[in-house]
């Protein structure tokens, strides 16, 4: 993980009574979206695709249900298997809640809601609300998980966007071949205030918004710019996702970008880059 998103979270504030072990903890993000409610409430009507498509839902399969409510999935987390259950779909609404059953080595308890309400005539205002209780004793550790599933929540309510655009077709997927170690290529790729491997790229400038829960970068192109969220950055699998809102420059209403590397030999790498819209 980029030393700048461990650096960032921990600016997270977690206030202090949510950091007592065992207690129920209610995080919560509110995120305006480029599509209409209509359009963004569609991506609920498969369940199965939706959880599927959900980054950290590998090897999803059914348990029991038909995709209604009710309706159980399994699928791996850290080393074994989670369960969660459809438990609200409120089409008048537009609400969404799904409840893992059990634990897992992260939570004791999880519950997460969307609800779609109208912003404009083009736009929809979405909230997603987590609550939960972590399974993790250590203090340190504990605050450290809260502020990076509070800066998860704007992920996710992005994520369906990227369910939406795949839907679509809008999918750019390739891969290339380059001679350059893998260390190399992955400290340019890994370095949130650098722009060496963006093409075209002439300086970028980090701007960390704490109060937002965002980690933000200006990308600079000349006189243009673009303003890029980091989405996440993962070891294993070396790779980085970012993602930037309506956009002059790109034509594009959400643009969802991921770089992964993967190394051939000493000094040659290997590029594999998604770019979803």
């Amino acid at each position: 993980m980029t030393q700048a998103f461990q650096d960032f979270l921990k600016t997270v504030v977690i206030p202090k009574d949510d950091l007592e072990f065992g207690k129920a903890v209610t995080l919560s993000c509110t995120e305006s979206v480029d599509v209409s409610p209509e359009v963004y409430w569609s991506a609920f009507d498969d369940y199965f695709r939706l959880q599927s498509y959900l980054g950290m839902h590998d090897n999803t399969k059914i348990i029991k249900g038909d995709g209604g409510v009710g309706t159980v999935i399994e699928f791996d987390f850290m080393g074994g298997k989670t369960q969660e259950e459809l438990v609200e779909k409120d089409d008048v609404t537009k609400t969404w809640s799904i409840a893992m059953i059990g634990s897992n080595p992260l939570f004791s308890s999880y519950k997460a809601t969307i609800k779609v309400a109208e912003d404009t005539s083009e736009t929809a205002s979405v909230t997603m609300t987590i609550i939960a209780t972590s399974a993790i004793q250590d203090a340190e550790k504990r605050q450290a998980q809260l502020a990076y599933t509070k800066y998860m929540l704007r992920n996710r309510i992005n994520e369906v966007l990227c369910l939406l655009a795949d839907n679509d077709g809008n999918v750019l997927d390739f891969e290339v071949d380059v001679n350059c170690s893998f260390e190399k290529m992955w400290e340019a790729v890994d370095a949130w205030s650098g722009c060496s491997w963006v093409c075209q790229a002439t300086g970028a400038e980090p701007c960390p918004l704490p109060d937002k829960h965002d980690l933000r970068r200006k990308i600079f192109f000349g006189d243009r710019s673009l303003d890029e969220r980091l989405v996440t950055v993962t070891d294993n699998p070396p790779s980085l996702t970012y993602e930037l809102g309506r956009s002059d420059v790109l034509k594009t209403l959400f643009y969802r970008g991921k770089v992964a590397l993967e190394k051939i030999t000493e000094q040659k790498t290997k590029v594999k880059y998604t770019g979803i819209f």
